[in-house]
């Protein structure tokens, strides 16, 4: 028999949820000293990716996140029981500092989108100019340079963005995690670890932000678990070497 690992709480954090999880095993917490690990039964050793069981996994840590702040696994997580208990026993002390880190916090999402998004080549064909007489492998150095200048000016305006969003929100969350991506029409992810107690000061900080550049489409959502800052998915494939 294999367990289902769902997430990692502070022992005692949750009380007797009353939830079925993947496969319609009952879920409970296995304790193990200051740490326990919500879990529950599962008898083969795969998991099956279905949006059914993707939701189970997702209602079981959100009912959870109603009760305390966990450490979520990702989806299909299989281990067995004394292996889930060594894992806790030995990464205590990382665990415990992450948990420390998300504690009271919520994970939001905000995604930025280029409204009419530019481009490598067209920044690069602002800057081109004929030459004549030039030769063939002189038009293609020149080609390249403008290339890379093209891509050079994307990336500024891009991190551009980026840091004037982080202006207006990062002085409202614990944490945070910012990936620009300058050559796509999603120019920027980022995750908040916002207090619960400071939602609306985020919002509202982030609403202000929005009014400020029409020129972006904002795409947010939350609240959520702390995937992005629990790190456990590290923890665990390290304790177990998993690459």
């Amino acid at each position: 028999m294999k367990l289902y690992a769902y997430c990692v709480v502070t022992s005692g954090a949750v009380e007797q949820l009353q939830i079925t999880g993947i496969s319609e095993h009952e879920v409970y917490s296995l304790p193990s000293g200051t740490l326990g690990a919500v879990v529950s039964d599962f008898e083969s050793d795969a998991v099956p990716i279905t949006k059914d069981n993707v939701l189970t996994h997702q209602r079981v840590v959100t009912s959870v996140l109603e009760q305390t702040t966990p450490l979520p696994f990702r989806f299909g997580t299989l281990v067995s029981e004394p292996q889930l208990i060594s894992y806790l026993e030995a990464r205590k002390s990382a665990l415990l500092k992450n948990l420390e880190l998300v504690d009271g916090c919520v994970e939001m999402s905000i995604k930025v989108i280029w409204q009419n998004p530019p481009t490598a080549q067209s920044s690069a064909e602002n800057q081109a100019e004929t030459t004549p007489g030039e030769g063939a492998g002189a038009a293609f150095l020149r080609s390249k340079s403008q290339e890379i200048s093209g891509n050079n000016e994307l990336r500024e305006r891009a991190n551009s963005v980026s840091s004037w969003l982080k202006g207006y929100v990062v002085p409202e969350v614990r944490d945070s995690r910012f990936e620009v991506n300058p050559s796509q029409r999603l120019v920027l992810a980022a995750a908040c670890l916002v207090e619960r107690s400071g939602l609306n000061s985020y919002r509202t900080a982030l609403n202000r932000a929005r009014q400020k550049r029409p020129d972006l489409h904002f795409l947010t959502s939350g609240p959520w678990p702390p995937y992005t800052f629990a790190n456990i998915d590290l923890e665990f494939k390290t304790y177990f070497g998993v690459s």
